[in-house]
């Protein structure tokens, strides 16, 4: 199973955050910018955004929520390496027991042998 792309920022934040951001998690900018562009197509403003976004998701999980697999490439071109690491560190703050994988790699790099352990135990 696949999920969404992992950031902290928004696709609402103002440019200037934007573009620090694609810096920041060396993304390709006409990636990132693409990938803005169409999270903006599935919410409408800021408040839509926290709905759907995994980081502002997992602040209200605890111990209860279901277990979580998380991995990301490290070279991710969408810069979803922050995001995914973030979201494996508040998670296990929260106490939700998480799977987190980081990966040498771009973005689909993946660790078939941890994915298939986790979905026959799960």
């Amino acid at each position: 199973m696949r999920a969404a792309g992992v950031y902290l920022d928004s696709p609402f934040s103002d440019f200037s955050e934007i573009k620090a951001a694609i810096k920041r998690t060396g993304a390709d900018p006409k990636i990132a910018l693409g990938i803005y562009k169409i999270a903006r197509t599935y919410a409408s403003n800021e408040e839509e955004w926290k709905e759907i976004s995994p980081i502002h998701l997992i602040k209200s999980a605890n111990i209860h929520y279901p277990e979580l697999y998380l991995s990301c490439g490290l070279y991710d071109k969408y810069g979803n390496y922050e995001g995914t690491e973030a979201l494996a560190n508040i998670a296990n703050l929260k106490g939700v027991k998480t799977n987190w994988h980081p990966l040498y790699g771009g973005h689909c790099a993946i660790d078939i042998s941890s994915l298939a352990d986790f979905l026959i135990v799960n």
